[in-house]
């Protein structure tokens, strides 16, 4: 289990404290922790109270014996939004109100961008032997940055200052805190609980919506069903792409037009993949009984037992702890 490349979406089998808790606590839980994340404005100190949730979450993983490297790479599909976030609050600052801490002076000469361009290069030519690849675009966008930053200020036909505010760092890391948050709370419910448990236990929690003829046992279904579905579709793409790449197809290579007919070709098989396990599935559905609008009984019965309890008392004590403090106090 410790080896597993955990995706969003997959679950990992255990029999960890957060594996046997109640699916309805863990749904419930799930929501009123992001209710609590997203009451919290923007501060300093709440980045510290954010860094705490995260530092929750990963004695979580810890105790329920997941691999926390595993985990972190399936937050991979996030990293552009997070740092894109993170720029944008660095841009956007109200100057007046935040006080400057440096500037980043960069100086455009022939030299820096002649080096900048080598970099670019050799990362272009260079990447698909490294292992570590995000930790190998950072280091050469370091040095792109590093390059414009100090090397030819003297002959620099175009210089650009570009202020950092303690505001706007504050709210970069803040607002990149809040998504990584959220993305490991998805992570911690459907890592710990089975698609037979999220649909149960999410057909409970919307229970009440029956009143207005809503079909919650289909929607439940649909959902659990996609959140199944998302890491098998991940693993036949790696495959797809393996298999291409073994007669010569580069999906990192050529030009823009290039790439888009590579995709093309990507995209068919998994658009042929996607229908075929969806009519296997309908009808291995079909051939159990499984009529849509019926009513049906569970083998599984679900049972809130003491444990369940006190979490829940936990999560209610951090969600009021959180609205006094960011709403009340």
């Amino acid at each position: 289990m410790n080896n597993l490349n955990v995706a969003i979406g997959q679950y990992v089998k255990g029999d960890s404290f957060l594996h046997k808790l109640d699916p309805r606590f863990k749904i419930v839980s799930t929501i009123l922790l992001m209710v609590a994340i997203f009451l919290i404005p923007s501060s300093l100190t709440n980045t510290y109270y954010l860094l705490g949730f995260l530092g929750l979450f990963l004695l979580i993983l810890i105790i329920s014996k997941i691999n926390i490297v595993a985990v972190l790479k399936g937050l991979r599909p996030i990293v552009f939004i997070g740092i894109f976030t993170f720029i944008l609050q660095l841009v956007y600052v109200d100057k007046t109100t935040s006080s400057l801490l440096f500037n980043l002076n960069f100086s455009f000469s022939w030299l820096s961008i002649l080096l900048s361009v080598v970099i670019f290069i050799t990362w272009l030519f260079t990447k698909k032997f490294i292992p570590f690849k995000l930790l190998y675009l950072i280091m050469m966008l370091g040095g792109i940055i590093a390059c414009l930053l100090f090397v030819g200020k003297s002959i620099s036909f175009y210089d650009f200052t570009f202020g950092i505010y303690s505001e706007g760092l504050v709210r970069g890391v803040f607002f990149l805190l809040r998504i990584i948050l959220v993305v490991f709370l998805s992570t911690l419910l459907t890592i710990s609980t089975s698609t037979i448990e999220i649909n149960l236990g999410l057909e409970w929690v919307l229970s009440p919506f029956k009143l207005i003829k809503l079909p919650v046992a289909e929607i439940s279904m649909m959902f659990s069903l996609t959140l199944r579905f998302i890491p098998t579709l991940m693993i036949e793409t790696s495959k797809i792409m393996k298999a291409q790449a073994s007669r010569g197809i580069d999906f990192n290579e050529g030009t823009f037009i290039g790439k888009v007919k590579q995709i093309v070709t990507l995209l068919i098989p998994m658009f042929f993949i996607s229908i075929t396990r969806a009519e296997d599935l309908a009808n291995a559905m079909e051939a159990r009984g499984y009529v849509i609008g019926e009513s049906r009984t569970s083998v599984d019965e679900l049972k809130f037992r003491l444990k369940d309890l006190i979490s829940f008392i936990v999560v209610l004590s951090i969600l009021g702890f959180t609205i006094y403090l960011q709403v009340i106090k």
